[in-house]
């Protein structure tokens, strides 16, 4: 199972698209310690590099929060519930 949900997070940073998933890796990798342990150090560089790279990042979990809820209902606080001011929803309250 570990080296599906590794490969299966690399294939998703290499896509075309990868820089804009790459907020709700983190968070998953955040939330489930058996995920987090298998995000090598090649694939969090990849991750981190992707992130500073040019261009603007957009946050597709966000555009499709309510499919990504229904489907994986322990995601759903994090992407539905409304972030108090100043806050965005993928940043840990104090």
């Amino acid at each position: 199972m570990g080296k599906f949900v590794a490969a299966r997070a690399a294939a998703i940073v290499a896509s075309r698209t990868g820089k804009h998933w790459v907020p709700l890796l983190e968070h998953v990798g955040d939330s489930v310690p058996a995920v987090k342990a298998v995000f090598t150090r090649d694939l969090r560089t990849a991750m981190i590099r992707l992130k500073a790279s040019a261009g603007r990042l957009h946050p597709f979990h966000i555009y499709h929060r309510h499919m990504i809820s229904a489907l994986h209902p322990w995601l759903a606080f994090w992407l539905l519930a409304k972030a108090p001011n100043g806050k965005a929803p993928h940043k840990r309250l104090p």
